[in-house]
């Protein structure tokens, strides 16, 4: 009996197998995380927009007698989300069940409230 080789199938099979990595490791992002310090709450809800490259997000924060909340569209890179309006600018990376948020600037904490801090490691809840 004659073996034939099938290198196409073999291509298309690696193919396959290689998107189904790339997709396995962009993780979801969609879920509600949460950060707790020093009694206070700071809780952040994301919705991936999924094929436009955004992501819609509302940060709550409750710290003392004094509890606020903003919202915004981010646009969203890879595990990258940026959010950047009227001086506010701030960034989201997600890792696993964890989301960073990191270089919000004065005016994002101002918006909330004066002194208000909203960087750090929030944790997905399940």
């Amino acid at each position: 009996m004659l073996k034939r080789s099938r290198p196409g199938l073999i291509i298309i099979l690696a193919a396959v197998l290689s998107l189904g990595l790339i997709c396995a490791a962009v993780a979801e992002v969609t879920g509600v995380y949460e950060l707790q310090e020093n009694g206070n709450l700071r809780r952040l809800s994301v919705n991936e927009l999924k094929g436009i490259g955004a992501l819609q997000f509302t940060l709550y924060v409750e710290e003392g007698d004094f509890s606020g909340s903003m919202m915004g569209l981010a646009d969203l890179k890879g595990n990258t989300a940026t959010y950047q309006t009227g001086g506010c600018k701030l960034t989201i990376t997600f890792s696993g069940n964890k989301a960073l948020i990191r270089n919000a600037d004065t005016q994002c904490r101002d918006y909330l409230k004066p002194g208000v801090l909203l960087d750090g490691n929030y944790l997905k809840k399940p």
